[in-house]
Protein backbone atom coordinates (compact mmCIF):
# COMPACT_ATOMS: atom_id res chain seq x y z
CA UNK A 1 0.00 0.00 0.00
CA UNK A 2 1.45 3.82 -1.29
CA UNK A 3 1.25 6.54 2.06
CA UNK A 4 -0.91 8.58 0.08
CA UNK A 5 -3.41 5.27 0.15
CA UNK A 6 -2.18 5.00 3.86
CA UNK A 7 -2.92 7.91 4.87
CA UNK A 8 -6.59 8.13 3.16
CA UNK A 9 -7.38 4.97 5.34
CA UNK A 10 -6.44 6.69 8.47
CA UNK A 11 -8.51 9.92 7.50
CA UNK A 12 -11.42 7.97 7.12
CA UNK A 13 -10.31 5.89 10.11
CA UNK A 14 -10.48 9.40 11.66
CA UNK A 15 -14.26 10.43 10.42
CA UNK A 16 -15.47 6.80 11.79
CA UNK A 17 -13.71 7.73 15.32
CA UNK A 18 -15.39 11.16 15.29
CA UNK A 19 -18.84 10.15 14.22
CA UNK A 20 -18.87 7.01 17.08
CA UNK A 21 -18.09 10.09 19.49
CA UNK A 22 -18.60 8.66 22.82
CA UNK A 23 -16.54 5.92 22.67
CA UNK A 24 -13.19 6.22 25.19
CA UNK A 25 -9.79 6.45 23.53
CA UNK A 26 -8.76 3.00 24.43
CA UNK A 27 -11.41 1.50 22.07
CA UNK A 28 -11.16 4.21 19.34
CA UNK A 29 -7.32 2.70 18.78
CA UNK A 30 -9.01 -0.98 18.85
CA UNK A 31 -11.06 0.22 16.91
CA UNK A 32 -8.58 1.94 14.46
CA UNK A 33 -6.06 -1.02 14.40
CA UNK A 34 -8.84 -3.39 13.46
CA UNK A 35 -9.70 -1.03 10.38
CA UNK A 36 -6.33 -1.02 9.43
CA UNK A 37 -5.47 -4.64 9.43
CA UNK A 38 -8.60 -5.47 7.72
CA UNK A 39 -7.78 -2.70 5.09
CA UNK A 40 -4.35 -4.04 4.84
CA UNK A 41 -5.81 -7.70 4.29
CA UNK A 42 -8.23 -6.48 1.46
CA UNK A 43 -5.61 -4.53 -0.23
CA UNK A 44 -3.34 -7.71 -0.32
CA UNK A 45 -6.38 -9.81 -2.10
CA UNK A 46 -7.60 -7.08 -4.64
CA UNK A 47 -4.45 -7.21 -6.14
CA UNK A 48 -3.14 -9.36 -9.18
CA UNK A 49 0.85 -10.36 -8.88
CA UNK A 50 2.29 -10.54 -12.09
CA UNK A 51 -0.25 -9.41 -14.48
CA UNK A 52 -0.11 -7.17 -17.32
CA UNK A 53 -2.33 -4.07 -17.55
CA UNK A 54 -3.32 -5.51 -20.81
CA UNK A 55 -3.74 -8.96 -22.77
CA UNK A 56 -3.08 -8.74 -25.93
CA UNK A 57 -5.82 -11.15 -27.97
CA UNK A 58 -4.87 -13.87 -30.13
CA UNK A 59 -3.77 -13.17 -33.17
CA UNK A 60 -4.61 -15.25 -36.11
CA UNK A 61 -2.40 -16.37 -39.28
CA UNK A 62 -3.76 -15.94 -42.19
CA UNK A 63 -2.85 -17.68 -45.20
CA UNK A 64 -0.57 -15.02 -46.69
CA UNK A 65 1.06 -14.17 -43.56
CA UNK A 66 2.04 -17.87 -43.32
CA UNK A 67 3.56 -17.47 -47.11
CA UNK A 68 5.53 -15.09 -46.34
CA UNK A 69 6.62 -16.77 -43.48
CA UNK A 70 7.88 -19.84 -45.58
CA UNK A 71 9.47 -17.53 -48.09
CA UNK A 72 11.61 -15.65 -44.89
CA UNK A 73 12.09 -18.19 -43.06
CA UNK A 74 12.89 -21.10 -44.93
CA UNK A 75 13.83 -19.51 -48.15
CA UNK A 76 10.94 -21.31 -50.33
CA UNK A 77 9.52 -19.84 -53.01
CA UNK A 78 5.85 -18.96 -53.48
CA UNK A 79 4.72 -17.64 -56.41
CA UNK A 80 1.45 -19.42 -57.22
CA UNK A 81 1.91 -17.48 -61.17
CA UNK A 82 5.35 -19.01 -61.41
CA UNK A 83 4.71 -22.45 -60.37
CA UNK A 84 5.68 -21.56 -56.67
CA UNK A 85 5.41 -23.60 -53.31
CA UNK A 86 2.31 -23.11 -52.09
CA UNK A 87 1.06 -23.22 -48.53
CA UNK A 88 -0.74 -25.97 -47.84
CA UNK A 89 -1.71 -26.54 -44.15
CA UNK A 90 -2.12 -24.20 -41.15
CA UNK A 91 -3.25 -25.48 -38.13
CA UNK A 92 -4.50 -23.54 -34.65
CA UNK A 93 -2.97 -25.31 -31.84
CA UNK A 94 -4.85 -24.28 -29.40
CA UNK A 95 -1.94 -22.14 -28.16
CA UNK A 96 -2.26 -19.28 -29.89
CA UNK A 97 0.38 -20.73 -32.20
CA UNK A 98 -0.03 -22.54 -35.83
CA UNK A 99 1.42 -24.83 -37.75
CA UNK A 100 2.44 -24.90 -40.82
CA UNK A 101 2.91 -27.15 -43.41
CA UNK A 102 4.06 -26.71 -47.22
CA UNK A 103 4.99 -29.91 -50.02
CA UNK A 104 8.01 -28.69 -51.83
CA UNK A 105 9.08 -30.52 -55.06
CA UNK A 106 12.33 -32.23 -55.37
CA UNK A 107 14.44 -32.45 -58.56
CA UNK A 108 15.47 -35.68 -57.44
CA UNK A 109 15.86 -38.90 -58.73
CA UNK A 110 14.71 -40.70 -55.62
CA UNK A 111 12.77 -38.51 -53.46
CA UNK A 112 9.62 -37.29 -55.06
CA UNK A 113 8.82 -34.09 -52.68
CA UNK A 114 9.53 -32.77 -49.45
CA UNK A 115 7.21 -31.68 -46.29
CA UNK A 116 8.28 -28.38 -44.17
CA UNK A 117 6.71 -28.32 -40.80
CA UNK A 118 7.21 -25.60 -38.18
CA UNK A 119 5.48 -23.27 -35.88
CA UNK A 120 4.31 -19.88 -35.90
CA UNK A 121 4.55 -17.55 -33.05
CA UNK A 122 2.87 -14.76 -32.58
CA UNK A 123 5.98 -12.61 -30.27
CA UNK A 124 6.09 -8.43 -30.11
CA UNK A 125 3.81 -7.34 -32.68
CA UNK A 126 5.12 -10.21 -35.18
CA UNK A 127 5.27 -13.60 -36.43
CA UNK A 128 8.04 -15.81 -36.46
CA UNK A 129 8.50 -18.88 -37.61
CA UNK A 130 10.76 -21.86 -36.10
CA UNK A 131 13.03 -23.87 -38.68
CA UNK A 132 11.14 -26.64 -40.40
CA UNK A 133 11.38 -30.61 -39.34
CA UNK A 134 12.04 -32.03 -42.69
CA UNK A 135 10.47 -34.87 -44.01
CA UNK A 136 10.29 -36.82 -47.88
CA UNK A 137 8.10 -38.54 -50.08
CA UNK A 138 10.16 -41.23 -52.46
CA UNK A 139 10.20 -41.48 -55.97
CA UNK A 140 7.53 -44.54 -57.10
CA UNK A 141 9.49 -47.70 -56.94
CA UNK A 142 12.16 -45.90 -54.73
CA UNK A 143 10.74 -46.28 -51.53
CA UNK A 144 8.14 -45.39 -48.87
CA UNK A 145 5.38 -42.50 -50.60
CA UNK A 146 4.85 -41.36 -47.39
CA UNK A 147 6.40 -38.48 -45.82
CA UNK A 148 9.16 -39.74 -43.37
CA UNK A 149 12.74 -39.48 -42.46
CA UNK A 150 13.68 -43.34 -44.07
CA UNK A 151 15.89 -43.32 -46.93
CA UNK A 152 14.40 -43.85 -50.70
CA UNK A 153 16.51 -45.92 -52.71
Amino acid sequence: MTSSSGLFFVGIIAIIGVVLGGANMVSQKNFQKEITSSIADISEQIKAPNEPAYVQPAQVLTQSQAEQLVVTYWNVNYNPNEGGVPVTTIQENGDGTYTVVTIVPALDDSISSSRLEGTATYVNGSWSLSSPSRTWSCQPGRGHQNYSTASCI
